[in-house]
């Protein structure tokens, strides 16, 4: 591969990073026909930070198709889904994961730069599938992690 081709190579990836999420509220209750890509269209589009409104009481009440373009994948988080949501905050915090990754118990979900400069990890406390990352505008620098628990998330096809 010559270095036109890395190139090229680079900038396509690169371009991913710049990709978003899109979030779909499903008005129909039949499973089978929100496991499409072809059927994510025809759902109503909702802006992705809406999310946190369609949660009480730790758990979902309605039933959302989150899109991840910069990891081409789709999820389907159904109706009744417990919802945790997670903190991470510090001088500055560097996100591991990302809208629509699964992720164990352990895994890290962000890693903290503290003022001294130390680096630390900020693991899962539980299994689940990351369904919104909310930037917190405040001193230190911090982010909300929503994860579901998997047993209500389907991948779409």
């Amino acid at each position: 591969m010559g270095l036109t081709a890395k190139v090229r190579e680079y900038l396509k990836d690169i371009t991913n990073y710049y990709k978003g999420i899109t979030c779909y509220l499903v008005s129909t209750t039949s499973v089978e026909t929100t496991t499409t890509v072809e059927n994510i269209n025809s759902f109503e589009k909702v802006e992705c930070i809406d999310i946190k409104n369609f949660i009480s009481g730790g758990l979902l009440e309605k039933e959302l198709v989150i899109c991840n373009e910069r990891i081409s994948k789709c999820i389907l988080v159904l109706n009744g889904a417990k919802v945790d949501v997670v903190e991470v905050r510090g001088y500055e915090v560097l996100l591991h994961v990302d809208e629509a990754l699964s992720v164990k118990e352990g895994d890290v979900l962000a890693y903290i730069v503290t003022s001294k400069g130390e680096l630390r990890k900020f693991k899962s406390v539980r299994s689940g599938y990351v369904i919104l990352i909310e930037e917190v505008i405040d001193k230190p620098q911090g982010y909300m992690i929503y994860l579901a628990d998997g047993e209500y998330v389907r991948e779409v096809k």
